[in-house]
């Protein structure tokens, strides 16, 4: 008995038995096997059958393009062979003889997933893996790329049911219906496994599910990426009539999963680029360039945000001189633009040396030193600060107002780092140098700078500074030594 599977992009394989004399293909109705595509000629080819020799010739019709065999156009008339893949189109016609108990291409048991065996699947079904790439191609967000894959399997092996589970939920295969014994084959023998007749077979286990002895056939195939399992595909048919998985199907499954391996790895991919740029959104809000770099360089390596840690940095603190009068006299609305332009400009020049900008109401925090503790963030901050109210002074003039500002720069050690969600972000600073830096902007005349001792030991050979009485910070015992920069008129 020859049977002819024919697989047509789109559909479930349909099967056809050979009858005697002559079997027409083509796209009209009235053959014997419709391939309805515009690649198939009215009347494209023919097989002609003897049942006396228990032979089988094709011949093509002049087909306008072409009739294939095994990846050769056929230019004679053809002795069919077991096992031959016929190509119209798109669409592939599989022969197979079959005895009177099995099909002779039947398989069971575990296939290993060899790189021959796959490079075999994709020369074997190359028109089939351009059809469903075209499908894939289009699929953008992980579960509808489950989902079409699950669609696309049931379809081109005719299966009842087919479900695809990562590797991530390999802890709850039997949750999700996945014969447990089947699936831990292959992802420890990196193997397709093929169940002929589930009942007649010891691949189950009391563990697994009463419900897999009414199903027919079972196929389960991992979906590999560089010799790793990152997935199962499992498929089964549960008809009494249904013919067992054959190696033929098996082709098609290691085909299509190679597609879906490829398919979630871009997928895969796309995330975390949307990601990574929705994170980089959300960080120029408040980081320099080079410090956004860092910590993309972070959550690529680790997957997360650089999380809090001790540091050595320099803290810069500035402050409006009297912001309540000034709101005051200038009017809410005014004042609100005053502050956005405020904010924009001491941010730039934050930005510039390459610190870190955090908004407090009327005033500002940054932090130099956060992403690289070799730079010079004592210098950087000092640098910063003058630039701050060296434009104050335009600045002001652009209101008509006077606008002062008190400046404090401290180095040490504190807790910093970044806190918070994937969709909301922001970076802190812990410990009593951030109490300390913001203690002393009220000893800090209007537009002036001052700095902490370890600061002005680290850059007392850069700037003019005098030294300035010792202050008392509220919750601290010993006096806190000050220095002014003197700038330059």
């Amino acid at each position: 008995m020859w049977i002819i599977t024919i697989r047509v992009p789109g559909k479930e394989p349909a099967k056809y038995t050979l009858k005697p004399g002559g079997n027409t293909i083509g796209r009209h109705p009235n053959n014997d096997i419709v391939i309805a595509e515009p690649s198939a000629s009215r009347h494209h080819a023919r097989i002609d059958y003897n049942r006396n020799t228990d032979t089988a010739l094709l011949q093509d019709l002049s087909s306008t393009n072409g009739t294939y065999v095994n990846r050769r156009r056929l230019s004679f008339t053809y002795r069919l062979q077991h096992l031959d893949m016929i190509r119209i189109g798109s669409s592939t016609l599989n022969v197979v003889i079959r005895g009177t108990e099995e099909p002779l291409d039947a398989i069971k048991g575990p296939q290993k997933f060899t790189r021959e065996r796959l490079l075999e699947a994709l020369d074997h079904h190359t028109v089939l893996l351009y059809q469903i790439s075209e499908r894939l191609n289009t699929v953008m967000n992980l579960p509808e790329c489950l989902e079409e894959v699950a669609s696309l399997m049931k379809q081109a092996m005719g299966a009842d049911k087919c479900k695809v589970i990562l590797k991530e939920q390999f802890h709850k295969l039997e949750d999700l219906g996945f014969p447990s014994t089947i699936a831990q084959s292959a992802i420890k023998e990196k193997s397709s496994v093929v169940i002929p007749d589930m009942s007649k077979s010891d691949a189950i286990n009391s563990s697994d599910s009463a419900a897999l002895l009414q199903i027919k056939s079972a196929l389960c195939v991992p979906i590999m990426s560089e010799n790793e399992v990152n997935g199962l595909i499992y498929m089964y048919k549960s008809m009494p009539e249904s013919r067992p998985f054959t190696h033929t199907d098996l082709q098609v499954a290691i085909a299509i999963s190679h597609q879906a391996s490829l398919t979630i790895q871009r997928v895969n991919l796309l995330d975390k680029v949307q990601e990574e740029q929705s994170l980089r959104q959300m960080f120029q809000r408040f980081v320099s360039p080079q410090e956004v770099d860092y910590v993309l360089r972070d959550y690529d390596l680790h997957g997360t945000m650089p999380g809090l840690k001790e540091r050595k940095i320099s803290v810069l603190f500035a402050d409006i001189t009297d912001s309540t009068g000034l709101a005051e006299s200038m009017g809410a609305k005014e004042f609100g633009k005053l502050l956005n332009k405020y904010y924009l400009e001491i941010t730039n020049i934050i930005f510039d040396k390459g610190g870190v900008v955090r908004y407090l109401g009327d005033g500002v925090m940054s932090v130099f030193g956060m992403s690289d503790e070799q730079i010079n963030h004592n210098l950087s901050a000092v640098q910063a600060g003058i630039a701050t109210i060296k434009h104050i002074k335009t600045f002001s003039n652009e209101f008509d107002r006077p606008v002062n500002l008190r400046l404090s720069v401290k180095t040490g050690y504190a807790v910093v780092g970044y806190v918070g969600t994937s969709q909301r972000v922001e970076f802190t600073v812990l410990g009593d140098l951030v109490n300390v830096a913001h203690g002393m902007l009220q000893h800090a005349k209007p537009n002036r700078l001052l700095v902490g001792e370890e600061t002005y030991q680290k850059i007392s050979d850069e700037f003019s500074m005098e030294p300035m009485k010792p202050i008392k910070v509220k919750g601290r015992k010993r006096p806190v030594n000050l220095y002014e920069v003197l700038l330059e008129n």
